[in-house]
């Protein structure tokens, strides 16, 4: 990234927030009909970088089961598939037109834990509402729980 791209970005009037549904901008920085839901912590909301899922209209009869069902508005819905957590700059998100709740982010962060492997598809209960999880402590916790259970123990 360039110097002036990078103080594009840090110009850009546009914040990302967390649980917030944006218009999501084309490298040529035209809106075609794609939206995004930031995933990233609000304390990241200026970054260059944030962390992103799009939205699809098609939900779990095509995708799967890391498919969540998040609204677009009051009358519309959409579908984003946990497993496709992307990153873009902050400048490809457009107008913000909806955030969900915090139960749907919390479910969207339970789905995402579970598409990493570090959460048994089996719990699919949100365990805290909308918290930021500590990926690191889950990560060693996994690794903890592989060298216990490891063959030959």
């Amino acid at each position: 990234m360039t110097l002036k791209q990078k103080q594009a970005i840090d110009n850009y009037p546009i914040i990302a927030e967390r649980r917030g549904i944006y218009k999501f901008l084309e490298s040529d920085g035209e809106w075609k009909g794609k939206y995004c839901l930031v995933v990233g912590a609000n304390d990241r909301k200026r970054d260059r970088i944030i962390s992103i899922l799009l939205l699809s209209s098609d939900g779990v009869t095509n995708y799967g089961r890391d498919c969540v069902d998040v609204p677009l508005s009051t009358h519309e819905a959409r579908f984003v598939r946990c497993g496709m957590l992307t990153y873009c700059k902050r400048n490809m998100i457009g107008e913000k037109v909806f955030q969900i709740s915090r139960h749907t982010m919390a479910c969207v962060m339970q789905q995402i834990k579970i598409e990493l492997g570090l959460v048994d598809r089996s719990h699919t209960a949100p365990e805290v509402e909308d918290e930021v999880p500590d990926y690191k402590k889950m990560y060693e916790g996994l690794l903890d729980y592989i060298a216990d259970h490891s063959i030959g123990k």
